[in-house]
């Protein structure tokens, strides 16, 4: 079963309601398997527009994560900073990536990978940092711990890092997109208050929920759209699209209790995830408020995680035996 799971001026956000979509399903995708490098659960994470799709990979056990770039059948290791694993989270059309690995000494450590190279991008004083997306600019965001330990979100430019301030034990910067917009989730308490937001230009705007007290997002767009998660007031979770001061609901599958958005590409394109109550999860391709249920490997569960500007999505399914599979999805 797959399961997802200062500040400046606050800007009160409107919460849309829109029909609930239509759900439909569609004979024209066909899914590409990826397959499982390390033998155990592997996803699709990023796809850019050149047809590199970046892999993460566990072993049965599940002691480690390595992760690799996947294109024309070929996969390639990306390395370590010298300790075990590597966690990835985005790439771009260069190919440059970016994500978390681990040192000799076992901290974690903020990266940015290119042409077999990884490069250690440092902390803001404290032993653990997450690189977590990059533009076509080369511009990389994430979060460090800072001397004092507290969790700090960063702006990362030609070997430079920059602080741009607290944003709670549990907050992520989560994405920037070419107009340095910076997109995450932040936490007061670290824990049931997180809630979606932009910051550009030293000013962090609150997103607003569905109705519910919490929301995450999870992509933006070089158009300023967002795309996530947030709580409706019956507390169940559902898919939202914002732009514009305007939050509106994408619906679920079929009647589905739970949807997330994963990713949204600049053609108004949406992907992620609709699941019933038991927690069974469908990957869906949403654009014109018509939901598209996709193809899985022959098992019952499938996850979309990103799609690139050609629309083609990526993530990971269930094989007929069980297996999580990393896998591309085409038409």
């Amino acid at each position: 079963m797959i399961r997802r799971i200062a500040l400046a001026a606050i800007v009160a956000l409107v919460v849309a309601y829109v029909p609930p979509p239509v759900s439909a399903t569609s004979p024209s995708w066909s899914i590409v398997d990826l397959g499982a490098p390390l033998g155990g659960p592997t996803r699709a994470i990023k796809v850019n527009d050149r047809g590199q799709v970046l892999v993460m990979s566990w072993p049965p056990a599940a002691s480690y994560t390595r992760a690799y770039v996947w294109r024309d059948g070929v996969m390639t290791d990306l390395g370590t900073l010298g300790g075990v694993s590597t966690v990835v989270w985005d790439i771009n059309n260069r190919g440059q990536v970016v994500g978390s690995s681990q040192t000799p000494s076992m901290q974690q450590h903020a990266f940015i990978w290119q042409d077999g190279v990884m490069t250690d991008l440092g902390t803001l004083g404290g032993d653990y940092a997450r690189a977590e997306a990059i533009n076509e600019r080369g511009q990389v965001v994430g979060q460090s711990w800072t001397a004092s330990g507290e969790t700090h979100g960063f702006l990362w430019e030609n070997g430079t890092m920059t602080d741009l301030g607290d944003i709670g034990t549990q907050g992520r910067l989560e994405a920037i997109n070419e107009h340095g917009q910076v997109m995450g989730n932040r936490s007061a308490t670290g824990a049931g208050d997180e809630q979606a937001f932009i910051w550009q230009d030293g000013v962090m705007t609150d997103l607003g929920t569905l109705g519910g007290t919490v929301s995450f997002a999870r992509a933006i767009n070089a158009r300023g759209q967002v795309v996530g998660v947030s709580q409706l007031s019956s507390s169940v979770w559902h898919a939202f699209l914002w732009q514009d001061g305007v939050m509106t609901d994408v619906g679920t599958l079929g009647g589905n209790a739970f949807s997330g958005a994963w990713d949204i590409n600049d053609r108004d394109q949406v992907v992620g995830e609709s699941a019933t109550a038991s927690g069974q999860g469908h990957a869906f391709f949403w654009q014109d408020g018509v939901m598209t249920d996709l193809a899985t490997l022959g098992g019952t569960g499938s996850m979309a995680l990103d799609i690139n500007k050609r629309g083609q999505p990526v993530g990971v399914s269930t094989t007929a035996s069980g297996d999580q599979h990393a896998v591309l999805w085409i038409r």
